[in-house]
């Protein structure tokens, strides 16, 4: 006897079944949700971690009580879960051995076992790889008071960390562990920090405030990074290649200023190509007037009197007076402490050329 129900039962089978996973499909399991949940939790808390390493203790960012009260906002010091723990413990460590300075309010916990770090890497590989080396670094600088045995300690360490990294499967984690390698190498062994970061740059994403902990070591940082120690084993061209690219990856991907600049024009001086480094402190020049900024305009114009110093021909002593005769409105600016006392320099410098050819010779002297 025919039988069409059963028929149809087998006939449409397939489809029922793909019906049925197509609803299930649309309803997340705990599992997912948990790890959702976890990753958003690890983001944040890796932000927070970031905001620390960088601003606790810092004339610039947010000041210490502003970032007391992230913590506390935070509740870390009440979490007790692993990933809470974990990042309980990094916080301690940062801080851990300071006497002159202030503490972090975070109270020490006990040691994070193996299986905590592998809970949090299942979370997130490339923030995991960021936390452990931070963690790395933290405690070496903490037990170690001299460089070299800080060093001996953090780098295996850290060669541990990326061969876990790379055994992921995610060359991005890779290339954090490679990068961090490379600023512990870049005391020690300038080479080495060559080649971990030549390694890392492929795979380096640019900096996502989102994502801060795991992209604060950025793209541009590593070719700023690479052009520095290029200039150090002096090979000044490879030098300025990264410089260049460093200042693409700002114009990419930051707002642009006349700071930026200096790399490039630095390295295209010390190359004797003194046209292109004029055009770039141009370019710095108008970018600053852009920004309507008297900081980065003053610079900019050290950037230019500096490269007529060091060209140092009869028209650019013309140049440097030209760029130097209304300098009284730069008189009570004031640059970030990292920079030359700009105004003062280009004092001197014009007072120097419009003096004696000695008075010249003595400026090109303290200033080149």
């Amino acid at each position: 006897m025919y039988a069409p129900c059963c028929h149809l039962k087998i006939k449409f089978r397939p489809y029922l079944i793909l019906f049925l996973a197509l609803v299930f499909s649309a309803f997340p399991t705990t599992a997912n949700i948990n790890q959702t949940a976890e990753e958003e939790k690890f983001r944040q808390l890796g932000n927070l971690v970031n905001t620390v390493v960088y601003m606790w203790n810092s004339p610039f960012g947010l000041s210490n009580d502003e970032i007391t009260s992230l913590i506390i906002k935070s509740n870390i010091q009440q979490d007790s879960s692993t990933l809470g723990s974990v990042i309980r413990a990094v916080l301690y460590e940062i801080t851990a051995t300071n006497s002159d300075t202030p503490r972090l309010p975070i109270e020490p916990i006990g040691s994070v076992s193996a299986s905590d770090w592998k809970y949090v890497k299942e979370i997130n590989v490339k923030r995991y790889v960021a936390l452990r080396a931070l963690f790395i670094l933290s405690q070496a600088a903490n037990r170690y008071v001299e460089n070299s045995e800080r060093l001996k300690h953090s780098i295996p360490q850290l060669y541990v960390l990326k061969k876990e990294a790379l055994e992921t499967g995610e060359p991005e984690a890779a290339a954090v562990a490679s990068i961090w390698l490379a600023m512990e190498y870049s005391e020690l062994n300038p080479m080495k920090a060559v080649v971990e970061l030549e390694y890392a740059l492929p795979y380096l994403l640019p900096f996502d405030e989102e994502y801060s902990l795991e992209t604060i070591l950025d793209k541009k940082l590593a070719h700023s990074w690479l052009a520095d120690a290029y200039v150090s084993l002096n090979i000044v061209n490879r030098a300025l290649k990264h410089q260049q690219y460093a200042l693409e990856e700002v114009k990419k991907h930051s707002e642009l200023n006349a700071y930026h600049f200096t790399g490039v024009v630095n390295a295209f001086v010390q190359l004797r190509e003194f046209d292109k480094a004029i055009e770039m402190a141009e370019e710095a020049k108008q970018v600053s007037k852009e920004n309507l900024s008297l900081e980065q305009t003053l610079y900019s114009l050290w950037l230019q009197t500096n490269i007529y110093l060091q060209r140092n021909t009869t028209l650019d002593r013309a140049n440097i007076l030209s760029l130097t005769e209304n300098l009284a409105k730069y008189k009570d600016v004031q640059l970030p402490n990292s920079i030359a006392p700009a105004y003062e320099e280009l004092s001197a410098i014009r007072a120097a050329i419009v003096g004696s050819e000695k008075e010249f010779e003595n400026t090109i002297y303290r200033y080149v």
